[in-house]
This record gives structure tokens, sequence and C-alpha cells, in this order.
């Protein structure tokens, strides 16, 4: 799932990832986010979260999503610089972070490397 309040970075990072055969949903708030995880008529395998929204926080949704799903993969993204919420997000078991912009290669190998 991606979850960003960006609906472009949303639908470029849906397509390209379509593309490289992996099954997306997208959430445009972390509300949204955390609705899709409690209904559970969807699988979700990993999470790619912004952590600048409105309404709910990236960290907000991050905790939310951990107490639904606590081994649930989350990778962490921003436009701002890495800082000591991500840190702290990251300590708290958040799988990974990257940098936006970020090149679709960087991406798909972080996620292939949490399911090595």
């Amino acid at each position: 799932m991606i979850v960003d309040d960006n609906p472009d970075f949303l639908e470029v990072t849906r397509i390209s990832l379509r593309k490289l055969g992996y099954t997306i949903i997208s959430a445009m708030s972390g509300s949204e986010a955390v609705g899709i995880l409690e209904a559970g008529d969807r699988k979700i395998d990993l999470v790619l979260l912004d952590m600048i929204m409105k309404g709910l926080s990236g960290a907000e949704t991050f905790k939310e999503l951990r107490e639904l799903k606590p081994d649930l993969p989350i990778i962490l993204c921003t436009g701002y610089s890495h800082d000591t919420v991500a840190e702290k997000l990251i300590t708290a078991g958040a799988r990974d972070f990257i940098q936006k912009p970020f090149k679709l290669k960087v991406l798909t190998a972080k996620i292939r490397r949490i399911f090595a």
C-alpha cells in the first residue's frame, strides 16, 4: 500500500510499481490507510508511508498501522530531510527510509531486501 496525500506522487508510484508486477493499494491519507487495514479485506504486505501529510501525520499513521498489524513492513518516505521523527520510527520498527524524489530502482531494491 502507498500512503501519500500528493495525488501526482501516488499515481506515478502506483503505475510504476504495477508495471513491475506489484499489486498496489493506494490511500490519500493516514486515516484512509488505517481504514483499509482495519477492514481486513485486502492483503497488505508492505506500506510505503509519507511522513508529512494533512490529518494523521506519518508518525501517527505508523503507530496506528503497527497496532493493527505489528509485523507489517513499513518504508518511510519524505521530500524533507531525514529527521529525528524518522529515526524514532526506524527504532520503533519501520523497515527502511527513502528520500523523495527517488529512483524506482532504489525503491524496488528496498522492497526486495524486505522480502528476501
